[in-house]
């Protein structure tokens, strides 16, 4: 192909790219998915852990505060489960696996009608020290808490995403 077709397939694939129209979910700035995500309760989640992502949720779909006329309302069930990953010699655990699924409902505020599902599930694992008792706690809570954490952002870009597709049909 000499350079001179080379040039035009180029100069058409880029002006071809200037026509999209993507739109960033993860900007900071006030854009439609915020918008549309502003509309939405999120009802309260059972346990400890619930309540970590309930709170995560709230700061980032309705950092402004729950809507006074919602549209919608979210509710989230969590499953918690921890496993021994690595054994010692001795039998005692050495690595241990925190595994975290959620299941979520988007459903319509005044009717009740199930508007989106969605599924996630994450997991990450943590040292287990025979030294210290202390330690391995913290370390089970942090890996509890970051999992909660990445979960919640999953959970926004999803309902961010699927509020999108419906508001521009």
């Amino acid at each position: 192909m000499s350079l001179f077709k080379r040039f035009f397939v180029l100069s058409g694939i880029l002006l071809s790219l200037n026509q999209c129209t993507l739109r960033p979910l993860y900007a900071t700035q006030k854009t439609e998915s915020s918008e549309h995500l502003a509309y939405v309760k999120i009802a309260n989640i059972e346990g400890r852990l619930g309540q970590i992502m309930r709170n995560s949720l709230l700061q980032k779909i309705t950092p402004q505060g729950q809507p006074r006329n919602p549209l919608y309302i979210l509710e989230v069930t969590l499953n918690f489960s921890d496993r021994d990953l690595g054994v010692a010699k001795d039998a005692t655990a050495t690595r241990s696996e925190v595994s975290l699924s959620a299941n979520y409902t988007l459903k319509d505020y005044t009717t009740g009608k199930v508007l989106y599902t969605g599924k996630e599930v994450e997991n990450t694992d943590y040292n287990i020290l025979t030294s210290s008792y202390y330690s391995n706690i913290v370390s089970k809570n942090n890996a509890q808490e970051g999992v909660v954490e990445f979960m919640s952002n999953l959970i926004k870009l999803s309902l961010a995403s699927y509020l999108n597709s419906t508001q521009n049909r």
